[in-house]
């Protein structure tokens, strides 16, 4: 039996935001494997760092790392929950180690 390759064309709504999950299943394995074999290959990070970027990038934070005060340090990390690189909401307690509550405000 002789197979032959068979085009196939897909539309997507790029704007939709099952797109990513519905071309990586309908256009499986090609030629979605192309595409991810095509990729550079990437290392995820997390990092408290993530509190102090802005919309997504460290670039214009860096001078204003510097220049923090420890109280300026502990503020952020006691009351911001969003990543300034990822832009979403999350909880950083659990990269610090060794944390110690005020007993009676619970910072």
């Amino acid at each position: 039996m002789k197979w032959r390759k068979k085009k196939i064309i897909l539309v997507f709504d790029k704007d939709d935001i099952s797109y990513p999950e519905r071309l990586s299943v309908e256009a499986y394995p090609e030629p979605y494997c192309n595409i991810v074999d095509s990729m550079e290959e990437t290392c995820f990070e997390s990092s408290v760092l993530e509190l102090w970027g802005d919309n997504g990038e460290y670039e214009s934070t860096e001078k204003r790392l510097e220049s923090l005060s420890l109280i300026d340090i502990l503020d952020t990390i006691n009351n911001k929950n969003r990543s300034g690189i990822f832009l979403i909401k999350r909880n950083f307690t659990h990269m610090l180690g060794g944390i110690t509550r005020d007993p009676i405000t619970k910072e």
